[in-house]
């Protein structure tokens, strides 16, 4: 497989790919818009992840247009191999959740998902998606 780079259209957010010596690279997983996102993560697992799996996927920050699609992509792919996260401080992310609880998006069936996975990513990504993570979560500083 020759190496490959995609950024999804998704509108506002982000969901960059990359192939890389039969490497699977993903770079955070949102549209503000699920129906978006979820196609462009149905096209890539279906048509660029061939076998399912993601080496390494890396989340830049826990804002909303950045993780929306995250549980989607999880429950798509078939194996994790490591997750490179920031470390955010627990009043950060308190902080983080009341943004999200304060827009009160009627449009996301992943609020009580987000408010979770924000609060203690690493304890709701082993409740929900322990037997696809092959590896540990890693908090980069």
């Amino acid at each position: 497989m020759e190496n490959q780079f995609n950024f999804f259209s998704v509108g506002q957010g982000l969901f960059a790919t990359a192939t890389w010596c039969n490497f699977n690279i993903v770079y955070d997983c949102d549209s503000t818009r699920m129906s978006i996102i979820e196609d462009q993560v149905k096209n890539y697992v279906m048509n660029v992840l061939t076998n399912k799996k993601i080496d390494i996927l890396f989340i830049s920050h826990f804002h909303e247009d950045h993780i929306n699609g995250l549980f989607y992509l999880l429950e798509m792919a078939t194996e994790v191999g490591c997750i490179f996260m920031p470390y955010i401080p627990l009043i950060n992310r308190i902080y983080i959740i009341l943004q999200l609880l304060a827009r009160n998006r009627k449009t996301s069936n992943n609020l009580g998902r987000l408010v979770e996975f924000v609060f203690d990513p690493v304890s709701y990504l082993s409740n929900n998606f322990s037997g696809k993570i092959k590896k540990e979560t890693y908090f980069l500083y």
